[in-house]
């Protein structure tokens, strides 16, 4: 990390930040500027009071408390002014960036245990969403396989599905415990015991299996649950009285597709953003203002 370049010179005055101005760092960065000028006063003021170190010397011991109490009102009030740049560049205006992943399940594509291949699921053909358009899923019989799990304590697998290169829909399983890929649709969740394994349980009879997608069956026209993300704020506010500036960068999915993304139930520390489209992998740059504190 670079500290700012400082010069001994006075600034005439500190710029103030408008709501206008982007959130842009770096040394020439608009969120920077206030901290450079006032970086330019304290350089100045310690080369000045350097240069009058012998001249103050020879003052009387009452014209030297009176300098040395001046300075130290000085100085208080520069770290309070630093403090405020901070608190603005940090805490009263934020920038966040997000990508609200929009996919589901339109139609069918149900989850079964499999009675003929140990430890398999099987699932049915359907309909599926994601890229902004729909798929067809063909049934797939015995398609992906859950992991044993031979630890002491119960363990998740999580069931989805993924495009493949040949553009086909495909069915899957994490390991245990496992993370789901970038752009995989969630299916299901599976609850492994602890100590099951193709030995004690092949056919997954002691495993649960519960059903996590996201089902729209109106989908596009009507969405019951429209895609969100959660929004954590950089630093917390005192309230939830801050405003939301949102602006789409990109998305998958032709450009009327985003449609409009909102702020929902803000709390001090953050929020929740919908967006009523369809596209899918909808990237978004927020900035978020409380010029009130």
């Amino acid at each position: 990390m670079a500290n700012l370049a400082e010069q001994a010179q006075w600034e005439e005055g500190i710029y103030q930040l408008e709501l206008t101005d982007p959130v842009v760092g770096g040394p020439d960065g608009i969120s920077n500027l206030q901290a450079k000028q006032l970086a330019n006063r304290t350089s100045f003021l310690k080369e000045q009071l350097q240069k009058q170190g012998e001249i103050v010397e020879g003052y009387s011991p009452e014209m030297q408390e009176g300098i040395l109490t001046n300075l130290l009102f000085a100085s208080d009030m520069a770290a309070l002014a630093m403090k405020e740049i901070e608190q603005t560049r940090l805490t009263r205006f934020q920038e966040i960036y997000a990508t609200i992943q929009n996919r589901g399940v339109k139609s069918g594509v149900t989850l079964t245990k499999s009675s003929t291949a140990t430890r398999n699921i099987s699932c049915s053909d359907g309909v599926v969403f994601m890229r902004g358009r729909e798929y067809t899923v063909a049934n797939q019989t015995n398609t992906a396989a859950i992991a044993s799990n031979t630890t002491g304590k119960a363990g998740t697998v999580i069931i989805y599905m993924f495009l493949t290169a040949s553009q086909e829909i495909d069915v899957a399983a994490t390991t245990l415990n496992g993370e789901m890929p970038q752009g995989a649709i969630e299916l299901g969740r599976a609850t492994v015991p602890a100590g099951n394994t193709e030995e004690n349980d092949p056919y997954l009879a002691s495993v649960t299996i519960a059903d996590s997608a996201r089902r729209e069956p109106g989908w596009p026209q009507i969405q019951k649950a429209p895609a969100s993300v959660a929004i954590a704020l950089n630093r917390p506010l005192p309230d939830s009285a801050y405003m939301v500036e949102v602006e789409v960068e990109s998305c998958i999915g032709g450009g009327l597709q985003a449609g409009e993304a909102r702020v929902r139930d803000k709390l001090k520390n953050g929020f929740k953003l919908v967006t009523n489209g369809t596209a899918d992998e909808v990237k978004v740059r927020m900035l978020v203002q409380h010029p009130s504190i």
